[in-house]
């Protein structure tokens, strides 16, 4: 509660610049894209982590059925609020078993869960055969990565990824 709110409440919550709006709404794009397959019109979409729900603005213009999961109040608000999007407050266990999701994007997510092969579970049986998951990690072993000051060194991240380990 104290990370949500000094991180989320206090630091993220509407004070979003226009570079940030930018790169947020450019990855958000380069997502889309790579989900195109999938982006049929009123497939079912859910993102974990919503941020500040960029992402789920983008698809929801395509007349894809979108909604978001994410663990914090003031982000919950804050999407629902900004881009009129359903956002349920919790984990990712909280979302009914028989969503049937088609496509589930997990975005610098699963290094913040305590048990991530538990949370891929739960993923799965929210997931309608045939459907995707999009995650995005840091890679530990980037070239970056071995560099002093990669920002992705967070206490808040509790396991960290390889392309090997991800698989």
């Amino acid at each position: 509660e104290r990370l949500d709110r000094e991180r989320y409440e206090f630091m993220f919550v509407g004070r979003i610049d226009r570079w940030q709006r930018w790169f947020e709404s450019a990855v958000a794009r380069r997502t889309i894209r790579r989900l195109s397959p999938y982006m049929r019109p009123r497939a079912r979409f859910v993102e974990i982590g919503v941020g500040s729900g960029t992402l789920l603005a983008h698809a929801a213009a395509l007349g894809v059925d979108v909604s978001g999961c994410d663990l914090s109040t003031a982000v919950c608000d804050y999407v629902r609020e900004v881009h009129g999007i359903s956002v349920n407050r919790g984990a990712v266990h909280t979302l009914p078993a028989s969503s049937d999701y088609d496509i589930v994007v997990m975005n610098h997510v699963l290094e913040h869960a305590y048990d991530p092969i538990a949370m891929l579970r739960e993923v799965r049986d929210r997931l309608r055969p045939g459907g995707v998951v999009h995650i995005a990690v840091p890679n530990v072993a980037s070239w970056n990565a071995r560099w002093s000051g990669w920002t992705s060194y967070a206490p808040y991240h509790l396991v960290y990824f390889t392309p090997e380990t991800l698989q």
